[in-house]
Order: structure tokens, then C-alpha cells, then sequence
């Protein structure tokens, strides 16, 4: 009877001492920072603040690229007529 109580008293510590060094590497990982999932208020803060950094990170868009492009087009009808009619 005693083998079987020191084996179980063993298995028992053994148990405590994986579970306390598990909760050891989960405490150690653990992320400082509060996850806007976890109330409504966090996460439309984070949503909000997510929506106006992609509002700042939008280039410009110029409209060079357009102009050269039909400046482009009527070059290319002018030149094309010019050879047609000549």
C-alpha cells in the first residue's frame, strides 16, 4: 500500500511541477499589451486609430501620368493623319 501511495504522491508533484512550469512560460510569454478584442471600447479605439493611419499613408495621386497619356494619344492621331493625308 505504501508503494502505491508514494507512487501516486509522485505523480501527483510531478503533475504540480509541469503545470506551475507551464503556467511559468505562459505568464513569461505573455503580451503587455491589452487586446482590443477583449471590449468593444478597445477595439473601436484600435479600428479607428487603424482607419486614420492608412488615411495618412495614401499618397497623393497627381495627375501627370494622365495628361502624358492623352498628350501621348494626340501625337499618335495627329502623326497617323498626317501620314494618311499627305
Amino acid at each position: 500500500m505504501s508503494i502505491l501511495v508514494n507512487a501516486s504522491f509522485y505523480e501527483y508533484r510531478h503533475m504540480v511541477q509541469t503545470a506551475q512550469a507551464i503556467r511559468a512560460r505562459l505568464l513569461a510569454m505573455a503580451d503587455q499589451h491589452i487586446d482590443p478584442a477583449g471590449n468593444t471600447q478597445a477595439f473601436r479605439a484600435f479600428a479607428q486609430a487603424r482607419e486614420e493611419e492608412a488615411a495618412e499613408a495614401k499618397p497623393k495621386k497627381s495627375p501627370v501620368l494622365p495628361i502624358i497619356a492623352v498628350v501621348l494619344a494626340i501625337l499618335i492621331v495627329g502623326v497617323a493623319a498626317f501620314l494618311l493625308l499627305r
